[in-house]
């Protein structure tokens, strides 16, 4: 049977829900990246401002990712990350605010050197098998 190139509502519905689960897996993928790598994200961050508190990081991962974190989930990584020796908080009369650290910068140049090792892993992850 020939098709005539229209698109038929069933087609469309089919087309549709592939794209929402598309979106949706995405979406996923990318929260699941971000937890895993949230430090990375706050050191590469930090390297390039005059210091951040946790909420300027919540509202840069909402605007920038269009993900919600909880405060929790971000502050346990700046503790973190403060234990380490990567990060410093300074308090100002407004308010508190974490830079990097010499410690920190550190890391991030051999995070950077490591990017494509990472990239190269995840394909590995998602290549294709015989099955």
């Amino acid at each position: 049977m020939e098709s005539d190139g229209k698109s038929t509502p069933t087609k469309q519905y089919a087309s549709s829900t592939l794209m929402h689960l598309e979106s949706k897996v995405e979406k996923e993928m990318c929260k699941r990246a971000l937890k895993s790598y949230l430090d990375v994200l706050i050191l590469s961050v930090l390297e390039n401002s005059e210091g951040m508190g946790g909420y300027d990081f919540l509202r840069l991962i909402h605007e920038e990712f269009g993900i919600f974190m909880s405060a929790g989930t971000i502050y346990s990584d700046l503790y973190a990350l403060e234990r380490k020796g990567l990060i410093d908080f300074c308090s100002t009369r407004k308010r508190g605010a974490f830079k990097i650290a010499d410690k920190g910068r550190q890391f991030m140049k051999a995070a950077h050197q490591t990017k494509n090792s990472i990239q190269n892993c995840i394909e590995r992850i998602m290549k294709k098998r015989i099955s």
